[in-house]
């Protein structure tokens, strides 16, 4: 995690979420997880703002690599503007659903990023259930 912190604030599902700082600042958090080649996978997450002001720009990212630790390819590469983020104090979270390119041949694992970019006067946001799970398509 890089300007986030895990909070009790709007928890989802009864588990803490992750706060980004508000403003310029940038913020992420990252996760490293073993995949199948061949598969394609499920990436899910919720979203939320802290307060009424406009929210920030995130992105989602997700990179193939293989076991040398070398890039093979990008998996997944997501944009959410500022103004698709509702107020938490609401309980309306936005739903973030995408399906991944299907696993490279020599992919061992792969790394997710969630990256909030900074903005000006932005207010805090949330992130919540978050999952990867391999997906038929």
């Amino acid at each position: 995690m890089h300007n986030a912190q895990a909070t009790d604030l709007y928890p989802r599902n009864g588990a803490r979420v992750v706060q980004f700082e508000p403003g310029e600042a940038n913020a992420y958090i990252q996760q490293t997880f073993a995949v199948t080649p061949g598969k394609h996978y499920l990436i899910r997450s919720q979203l939320a703002k802290v307060g009424k002001g406009i929210g920030a720009p995130v992105n989602i990212l997700l990179y193939w690599y293989d076991a040398a630790g070398q890039l093979l390819d990008t998996g997944l590469y997501g944009s959410m503007f500022p103004t698709d983020f509702p107020d938490a104090a609401s309980n309306q979270w936005f739903s973030y659903r995408a399906i991944t390119t299907q696993v490279p041949r020599h992919a061992t694992h792969a790394q997710l990023l969630i990256n909030k970019l900074g903005y000006k006067g932005s207010v805090p946001l949330l992130v919540a259930d978050c999952s990867c799970t391999e997906y038929e398509v």
